[in-house]
């Protein structure tokens, strides 16, 4: 066995993140206040909730989520303003880490307090997430890759060809989320717009041979909660109410 050989017969792990475009619907609009929510200044990021216990979020995953979807939100509506997080819950308080009754009304997420400050404030209307679902869980896969090349002589004639086998074992760790955008009227409470999203990444870490199936590697750790929540609110904000949209 040569030195060539024997590096292939080794395994060799890498890791790898395997993601796709999140998928997004709009589930709820109500026509005749859409054309307001466009408006400069009028909206807030006002938190995170939870549907139940089993999806609450630590406070640092809240923190990057919404960050992130405040700078998406903004841009989207071509730099108008965005009023951010902080300052809603400088002005009214945080919003419950569980909802609580019915997700039609404000008070889904707020106290009774909190609506009537929340009824003070410059902005009109409020964004909210609720986080449905989100769970983690392995697999391992086998696949194989057929190859050839060709063996030249001194001359560059080709003599011959190689022919071999690449045997890949690769162990993916999953995450899947499910959350719903929405959007509340300030003045009344009400929900005025709704948009439900879901993701999965996984990360993935293969070995490979030449000799046969090599043993799975370790797991990697999942992709963060931040990350895949991410590619949510993008695919969720391409479908905010904007300038000149048709209900």
């Amino acid at each position: 066995m040569n030195v060539t050989q024997l590096t292939l017969m080794l395994a060799v792990a890498m890791t790898a993140l395997l993601t796709s475009c999140a998928t997004s619907r709009v589930e709820y609009i109500d026509a005749q206040v859409a054309p307001a929510i466009a408006n400069p200044g009028t909206v807030v990021v006002a938190g995170i909730v939870a549907r139940d216990s089993s999806c609450v979020l630590s406070q640092s995953e809240q923190e990057k989520i919404l960050h992130r979807l405040e700078k998406n939100l903004s841009q989207k509506r071509r730099k108008k303003e965005v009023m951010s997080h902080v300052t809603f819950e400088g002005l009214v308080g945080r919003t419950r880490s569980v909802g609580s009754g019915s997700s039609g009304s404000i008070s889904y997420v707020l106290t009774p307090g909190q609506v009537s400050r929340a009824k003070k404030i410059r902005a009109q209307f409020a964004l909210v997430i609720a986080v449905k679902s989100g769970e983690t869980w392995c697999d391992v896969d086998e696949s194989c890759t057929h190859h050839e090349e060709p063996i030249y002589d001194k001359e560059g004639n080709v003599v011959g060809c190689r022919h071999w086998t690449e045997y890949t074992t690769t162990s993916r760790t999953h995450r899947s989320m499910q959350a719903d955008y929405l959007l509340y009227d300030l003045s009344n409470g009400k929900k005025v717009w709704a948009c439900s999203s879901k993701h999965n990444e996984a990360n993935s870490r293969s070995a490979c041979s030449q000799f046969g199936y090599p043993l799975p590697p370790p797991h990697p750790a999942p992709p963060t909660v931040a990350d895949v929540m991410d590619n949510m609110s993008n695919s969720a904000m391409r479908k905010f109410p904007r300038p000149g949209t048709r209900f």
